[in-house]
């Protein structure tokens, strides 16, 4: 995998699973069904063969793919910059060394309170998360 020259490459969304912490009612990833998970010896091959200077992980919550570790290692090493979207599970879950290589965090924050997040179904990591 290489990271090519951002004028004449890709800025890819990858959805590695559907799986979610949590069951927001407004969300649609469709944390409720049976996750799935991409096989990532697909995603590398995707890596290595197109033109891809940038990648965020999302749709779903990433560490709650069994291979998420590897994939963020993976990413990192070859040069392409990465970001995630998360909820904060997958942040959390990730080493300081993990942290440093992301090129962008994103984090869904539905609501400004605590109230509000859990009565909307959003109950869970993500809000004792923030009082940490």
């Amino acid at each position: 995998m290489t990271n090519p020259d951002t004028a004449s490459s890709y800025s890819v969304g990858v959805g590695i699973t559907s799986a979610c912490n949590l069951r927001c009612r407004h969300c649609y990833s469709g944390s409720g069904q049976d996750p799935l998970f991409m096989d990532t010896d697909l995603l590398f091959e995707m890596l290595a063969r197109m033109p891809i200077h940038a990648v965020n992980l999302g749709t779903g919550e990433s560490a709650l793919h069994p291979d998420f570790e590897r994939v963020v290692d993976t990413i990192v090493e070859t040069g392409i910059e990465l970001a995630v979207t998360s909820n904060g599970y997958s942040i959390s879950r990730m080493s300081d060394d993990q942290l440093r290589g992301l090129h962008d965090v994103d984090l869904s924050l539905d609501f400004p309170g605590e109230g509000e997040h859990d009565a909307c179904g959003a109950r869970g990591p993500t809000t004792t998360f923030w009082k940490a």
